[in-house]
């Protein structure tokens, strides 16, 4: 509860800021709770399903990351 009451602080902040520009603004205050719960559904689901298929792959290769060639060399 901390963390939302916290983000829609900031998210008031900003559109206070914002308001200068755009008087209506106000009117999208009450659907901005919905960016931090997409973003934290959205975490927990990466973490439910990525964490235990990476503990129990059964090849034991390290996770590299290779860049792709981007034609500077």
């Amino acid at each position: 509860m901390l963390i939302a009451v916290t983000a829609m602080i900031q998210i008031g902040i900003a559109m206070w800021i914002d308001s200068r520009y755009d008087e209506k603004i106000w009117r999208n205050y009450g659907f901005t709770i919905w960016y931090p719960i997409a973003f934290w559904i959205l975490s927990m689901m990466t973490t439910v399903i990525a964490f235990p298929r990476a503990l129990i792959r059964r090849e034991k290769i390290r996770g590299r990351w290779t860049s792709p060639d981007r034609g500077l060399q």
